[in-house]
């Protein structure tokens, strides 16, 4: 008997989408450098899902999220559905209520390769 790891990230969207809200994945995409203008063009790709955030919580600044990567004051945690996303990235944003957060480092929880639930680490 096999468990079905994609009807369990079905379940995880339906409740991010029921008591979290919208949050928008923007990736910024830099284009070749023009010496003639001086500069480099620039895209943006954004996904929506469904995610909730959370504080950290002042007992926790100074603790390591993942190698390399600690949490200060301020910094938030975004659990975050994968249905229609793809894997969010270090360096691209989040835009919650009209607030843009950097993302800091990302955790993936993926049983049998099947992701279930990102976690990320947001940051002013």
């Amino acid at each position: 008997m096999s468990f079905d790891y994609l009807e369990t990230a079905t379940d995880v969207d339906e409740l991010l989408s029921e008591f979290g809200q919208q949050v928008t994945i923007r990736t910024v995409t830099t284009g070749s450098y023009d010496p003639s203008t001086g500069s480099a063009s620039s895209s943006n790709s954004d996904l929506t899902g469904n995610g909730a955030v959370f504080d950290f919580g002042l007992h926790l600044s100074g603790s390591s999220f993942t190698a390399g990567t600690v949490i200060t004051a301020g910094d938030k945690q975004l659990l975050l559905s994968p249905v229609g996303m793809t894997e969010p990235k270090a360096g691209s944003f989040a835009i919650i209520a009209g607030v843009t957060w950097s993302i800091a480092a990302v955790k993936v929880l993926a049983p049998s390769g099947v992701s279930v639930l990102f976690e990320l680490l947001l940051r002013k």
